[in-house]
């Protein structure tokens, strides 16, 4: 039994490893305690600046899922009228994605690591998303029209679709970076006390741990879904850089989607919440 237990945590650690390689490591140099201060308050700064951003990057997001299937294995002949719907409202919502000011290069530069690194990361998502898209609209209308240019857009489409997946890559990697930071910073037990000097109140901070995988209720249930909808959507790119052969990643992903009808693995998140007066 204990065997088997290993080989299941071995199975997911294998995909999520797969799903990660490309993450960055953090630095290990001490920080003054007046460094580490200034640090927080940029990183709050900074995730501050994120949330105004979340709602259009969830319509980009979600704009991006459902015209994805269509391009994912390069631009189909001819397209149908539900596909070029999809695509053009991509387009719309990756144009629709503002930066905050304090993301621009010129503030960005004056950050403190690692909120200067996550801003540069949010700016590389923004410009990979809306000019993958409007490349990717330009080389269908190319193609269409029959143009000069329809032989260069056909011959660099492949690079225009990367570009939406690089920044949607790009976009996982705030979140790893966030959470990573969050934690290398401090977590709760500093975070909590800014939040106070912000003038928020009843402040609560704590570690929470949330379960993955069907034993785990209903929530454990629904981490399980975006747990396996993350591997499932890089499927493609790994398979086509030789990380992993389709077959055995095909076979890892099976494995692990049974797994996680059997047992729950323990998810450690921080939070830290109050009320604003």
């Amino acid at each position: 039994m204990r065997t088997r237990a290993r080989a299941r945590v071995g199975t997911l650690a294998f995909l999520g490893g797969l799903a990660l390689i490309a993450g960055g490591c953090s630095s290990g140099t001490t920080a003054t305690p007046a460094a580490t201060h200034l640090e927080r308050e940029d990183f709050a700064s900074v995730s501050r600046a994120l949330t105004g951003m979340a709602s259009s990057i969830g319509v980009e997001v979600r704009a991006t899922k459902a015209a994805w299937p269509t391009i994912a294995n390069g631009l189909p002949s001819p397209l149908g009228a539900r596909s070029r719907g999809a695509i053009q409202a991509a387009q719309a919502s990756a144009r629709s994605v503002r930066l905050p000011a304090l993301f621009d290069e010129v503030r960005s530069a004056s950050l403190t690591r690692p909120a200067a690194h996550i801003a540069g990361l949010a700016r590389s998502y923004q410009g990979l998303a809306a000019r993958g898209w409007q490349m990717i609209v330009a080389a269908i209308a190319a193609r269409e029209r029959g143009s000069a240019a329809a032989r260069f857009a056909h011959a660099n489409v492949a690079l225009y679709i990367e570009s939406v997946y690089d920044a949607h890559f790009t976009l996982a990697q705030i979140g790893k970076q966030l959470r990573a930071t969050y934690s290398e910073l401090g977590g709760p037990a500093a975070f909590g006390p800014l939040l106070s000097a912000a003038g928020a109140t009843d402040v609560t901070a704590r570690p929470l741990t949330i379960p993955v995988g069907k034993p785990g209720g209903r929530l454990g249930a629904m981490m399980v879904v975006d747990y396996l909808s993350a591997l499932t959507a890089v499927r493609g790119p790994l398979t086509r850089l030789g990380i992993a052969s389709e077959a055995a990643y095909d076979a890892a992903l099976a494995q692990a989607r049974q797994e996680l009808d059997q047992i729950s693995l323990p998810q450690s998140v921080y939070v830290a919440f109050g009320r604003k007066p």
